[in-house]
């Protein structure tokens, strides 16, 4: 959309139309590229054995991160669950990535994605969001560096759905094939009994650290009986701090790693270099994206003291994993002062890598 953004638009041309909205009735007279978007991608689904992936990249202003929109839950729970496992593998491919920002069943007419899911029946058929500025992970501005890793990674990730139907060494891009292959067949098998539990009105429990269900442990340093990872000793800062873990896994020879997040240095570290703990104390800020409950006690199921409204920014003191949902203990908000209870940072505990 040269000519649009030429004349300082956003989203919409130089005729002061959204190209994002006229997928399925563009003409050859107004709307050209996406005319010829169409015909190459219904060309590449006839002629090339099937349309495998498509993207739509868009930036977004409101929407923290970077996140998929796709209308996939439309289609049937094996359709839902080869969306949600491009996304699980793309969150592991991607730090910037957020997997509950993501939604699978934002279906609009004339946008792109829509109008090819449509047209091929390919279920991994997005929207790629990501917000001029920054995510939730860390508070590290995006750039060209971040927007093109989020692009790469997709395709990476793609890749990881070859290595789950074909296994082979080729595809794991220095990744150990025992320690990714392991992975993404719980993930799949995982996904697709989420997938029929939605049908059914039935909820899956998640195991291990994710960010939406996350492990604490302290950083220990050096002691006669252990020696930190070198990686350490480039972040002294870290030993000793609490840090929260996001991931973890089992190499070739049994050892257990761990992930930690972003906002502690995204490292992998030896499971042996944390003494784990309940919970993470510190100074915490959050802003509230949708009604959230307050209550009194740490368990979600306590008694309901308040609810807080969007845009209400929050200054919590504590963190921790209650009844598999991660709570946040609060000391004052913008929307009622010093206070206390508890929130919940995810409004559902979701699959989230």
């Amino acid at each position: 959309n040269p000519d649009g953004v030429a004349c300082g638009h956003h989203r919409l041309d130089l005729r002061g139309e959204n190209l994002n909205r006229v997928y399925g009735s563009a003409s050859l007279e107004c709307q050209p590229s996406i005319v010829a978007a169409q015909a190459a991608c219904l060309a590449a689904h006839e002629q090339q054995g099937g349309l495998r992936l498509y993207l739509d990249l868009h930036a977004h202003s409101n929407r923290r991160g970077a996140f998929l929109l796709g209308d996939a839950d439309a289609r049937g729970a094996e359709a839902r669950a080869i969306a949600r496992l491009f996304a699980w593998a793309l969150g592991r491919r991607c730090s910037s990535f957020e997997y509950a920002q993501s939604d699978f069943n934002e279906a609009k007419r004339g946008t792109g994605k829509s109008s090819v899911a449509r047209m091929t029946g390919a279920p991994l058929s997005f929207t790629v969001e990501c917000h001029y500025v920054r995510g939730h992970h860390s508070s590290e501005p995006f750039g060209p560096s971040a927007w093109r890793r989020v692009g790469c990674s997709c395709l990476l990730a793609l890749l990881d759905l070859d290595l789950l139907e074909k296994p082979r060494r080729s595809l794991c891009h220095g990744l150990d094939l025992k320690d990714r292959l392991p992975d993404l067949r719980w993930a799949a098998a995982h996904l697709a009994d989420e997938s029929l539990g939605l049908e059914q009105g039935k909820r899956h429990r998640v195991r291990g650290p994710s960010r939406a269900r996350p492990h604490f442990g302290v950083i220990l340093g050096p002691m006669d009986d252990h020696e930190p990872l070198p990686e350490l000793w480039m972040h002294p800062e870290l030993i000793g701090q609490t840090v929260e873990v996001v991931d973890s896994s089992e190499d070739a020879s049994h050892k257990r790693w761990v992930h930690l997040h972003e906002c502690s240095g995204g490292l992998r570290l030896r499971a042996t270099d944390l003494r784990y703990c309940n919970e993470q104390k510190g100074q915490f800020f959050y802003g509230v994206l949708s009604k959230t409950k307050v209550t009194l006690d740490a368990s979600s199921s306590s008694t309901t003291h308040c609810v807080l409204n969007p845009g209400t920014v929050l200054e919590v003191a504590e963190r921790r994993v209650v009844d598999g949902i991660l709570r946040a203990r609060v000391v004052r908000d913008t929307q009622r002062g010093v206070t206390g209870g508890w929130v919940s940072e995810f409004k559902r505990s979701a699959f989230d890598p």
